[in-house]
């Protein structure tokens, strides 16, 4: 703040992020064995972080912050949606074989705090350890939208989204830090409360539900990652390099008897890897643009992957047999990113 004029407010910052918190999206085929319960389903809901800091001292800060979860038509349709295959003989008398959906958006609000420690610095006044603390309070999400048979409405819908209580700790440390190399080591736990997500029912206008058991319960979820970074290396004295590992154990908090194909998670492992290029002074980033001037201090770019690697899942007692197997899921995640400082 003090950047913007705020001189009076020193040991404040304040920041705004946004992210898409979920990312679902499965489809499967219409004429697969599980289409009567789903064919596909998709939560494109969107978090907007305006977030707050106040240095306390020079080992303690504090923050704290908004989530508002909504939705966009720049992801997606806008709203949440689940689509299914009508089945023979269902109860509301619809022909077999209609494509069904049942739709709906909502705006609600949470909240999270922080804490961030730092009992030790090295004679840079850089951190050597960090320990920090964060809770983000779960909202409901209180969906509105329509119940369709072949496009066509036949009732307004709603249900009710409850997102979770989320409890993280974590402590990094850097075994190396100096003018030449920075290495750091950083330990996460994450506590995730699923408890309050007993049910997705679908309330309809006509006064029909159509119930759709959840009872998620708790899991934990524990993250290692390691980055080692050479500063202004001789061969390349106006970049900074860096190199990435991470490691993530996930427990779920789905049960194997409301195990649904919307979400057919279990417990997983990830594995990751990156590298990053970061350049300033008479650096030329992509060999040909100054990596300052015209406002701007430093640029970089960072590429990583990442492998999920679920367990496999074998469902024998779920509240709709069709959905008894063998579950196994991988996702390949690759991301680019580019950064500009100013």
């Amino acid at each position: 703040l003090p950047s913007l004029g705020l001189s009076q407010l020193p040991n404040w910052r304040a920041g705004i992020g946004v992210n898409s918190p979920f990312a679902l999206e499965p489809h499967y085929p219409t004429d697969s064995s599980i289409s009567p319960i789903l064919t596909s389903a998709a939560l494109p809901l969107i978090n907007i972080k305006p977030t707050l800091a106040y240095k306390l001292n020079d080992y303690l800060a504090l923050g704290g912050g908004l989530d508002i979860y909504t939705f966009t038509g720049l992801i997606g349709e806008g709203q949440a949606a689940i689509q299914q295959i009508a089945a023979p003989g269902n109860a509301f008398g619809i022909p077999a074989g209609t494509r069904l959906e049942a739709n709906g958006k909502d705006t609600a609000l949470g909240f999270n705090v922080s804490l961030l420690w730092t009992p030790l610095r090295n004679q840079d006044d850089k951190p050597l350890i960090n320990v920090g603390f964060v809770y983000r309070h779960g909202a409901n999400l209180n969906l509105d939208g329509e119940f369709l048979a072949a496009g066509a409405k036949l009732a307004d819908a709603n249900t009710t989204i409850e997102l979770p209580d989320v409890y993280t700790w974590a402590i990094a440390g850097w075994p190396i830090r100096n003018s030449a190399r920075e290495w750091k080591i950083e330990v996460d736990v994450e506590y995730a409360d699923w408890s309050d997500f007993e049910d997705l029912n679908l309330r309809l206008s006509n006064g029909a539900t159509i119930p759709q058991r959840r009872n998620y319960g708790d899991a934990w979820i524990v993250m290692l990652g390691s980055e080692y970074k050479l500063l202004e290396p001789a061969i390349l004295p106006d970049w900074n390099l860096a190199m990435r590992l991470g490691y993530v154990h996930s427990q779920t908090p789905v049960r194997s008897r409301t195990l649904d194909p919307a979400n057919p998670d279990s417990a997983y492992n990830a594995v990751s890897g990156g590298i990053g290029f970061h350049c300033h002074g008479k650096g030329k980033f992509l060999g040909f643009i100054p990596c300052s001037g015209l406002g701007i201090k430093s640029m970089g770019m960072d590429l990583a992957y990442q492998a999920v690697m679920y367990q496999a899942r074998g469902i024998t007692n779920n509240q709709q047999p069709l959905l008894n197997g063998e579950w196994d899921t991988i996702f390949h995640v690759g991301a680019v990113s580019l950064q500009a400082n100013f």
